[in-house]
């Protein structure tokens, strides 16, 4: 007796990515590695905007960023089926 199994496997999200660059002119600024936003504030407040909905977002952080105030709330988790995550640029990573 033979029995046939049958596996689906679902494709990655699809992904948005933006970047932050301490360094970066606020000015043009649109998330892009070429014309990255120059704060954290800037990437989650166009996340809220709606950005990249429906997709895996991902934030990628350069330089060194010294925060007094920035805050994260539910709006900033996304979803099950489409999370943000903030992480340091792969191309730029985090010193200890």
């Amino acid at each position: 007796m033979l029995a046939s199994l049958a596996l689906s496997f679902a494709p990655p999200p699809a992904a948005t990515t933006l970047y932050v660059d301490a360094a970066a002119s606020a000015a043009n600024a649109d998330g892009t590695s070429a014309r990255p936003f120059a704060t954290l504030h800037a990437a989650r407040d166009a996340l809220r905007s709606g950005v990249g909905r429906n997709t895996l977002r991902r934030v990628h952080v350069r330089g060194e960023h010294f925060l007094t105030e920035f805050a994260l709330d539910a709006r900033d988790a996304g979803s099950a089926a489409a999370p943000i995550e903030y992480a340091s640029d792969p191309s730029s990573p985090a010193r200890a």
